[in-house]
C-alpha cells in the first residue's frame, strides 16, 4: 500500500484543526471573562444629552463615588528586642489576629522590626515569639481583648 502525499497533507490539516480547536473550546469560558469588556464597546458617536447640550454626561459607577475618600494612610513601626532566637510575628485586630501573618525581620542591632501602613484609630496588637503570647515591653498602654491583656497603639 503506497501513501500518496496527498493523504499525508489531509491527515496534517486534520490534526492541526483538533489541535487549534481543542483548547479554543476549552479556554473559551476563560477567554471570555477576560476579554468581557469587548461586548460593552460600543463605536457609535456621543451624541447630546437633554438638557446637556454639547456636554458629555458625568460618568456615573457604582466603583468609583467623589463622596468618599481614601483614608490617609500612616507607616507605623512596631519593634522588639529579645535575647530568643525564634521567629516573631505580630497579630492584631488590623490583620484579624493572624498569628503568623505579619513576620518582624531581625535587625543588626538585635531587635526585631516590620511597619504597617494603618489609617487613623486605636489598634490592639501582642507579638507572637515562638508561638508565645508577648505584650510589647516599649508600650505601656494596655487593654482587655478576650480576658486578656493586650497591647494598644493609637495612630494620629
Amino acid at each position: 500500500m503506497k501513501i500518496e502525499r496527498k493523504d499525508i497533507l489531509i491527515a496534517l490539516a486534520v490534526l492541526m484543526f483538533i489541535f487549534i480547536s481543542i483548547p479554543g473550546v476549552i479556554f473559551n469560558a476563560a477567554v471570555k471573562k477576560y476579554l468581557f469588556f469587548l461586548n460593552i464597546w460600543s463605536e457609535k458617536p456621543i451624541t447630546q444629552v437633554k438638557n446637556h447640550p454639547g456636554k458629555i454626561p458625568p460618568v456615573r459607577s457604582s466603583y468609583f463615588r467623589a463622596d468618599l475618600k481614601e483614608p490617609e494612610l500612616k507607616m507605623i513601626s512596631f519593634s522588639i528586642k529579645t535575647k530568643k532566637s525564634g521567629e516573631i510575628y505580630l497579630a492584631g485586630d488590623f490583620n484579624k489576629w493572624k498569628k503568623n501573618d505579619i513576620k518582624l525581620i531581625k535587625k543588626e542591632n538585635g531587635s526585631y522590626e516590620t511597619m504597617i501602613a494603618l489609617p487613623q484609630g486605636t489598634y490592639k496588637y501582642v507579638f507572637y515569639i515562638d508561638g508565645e503570647k508577648i505584650l510589647d515591653p516599649y508600650n505601656p498602654s494596655l487593654a482587655d481583648f478576650d480576658g486578656q491583656k493586650v497591647s494598644v497603639i493609637e495612630v494620629k
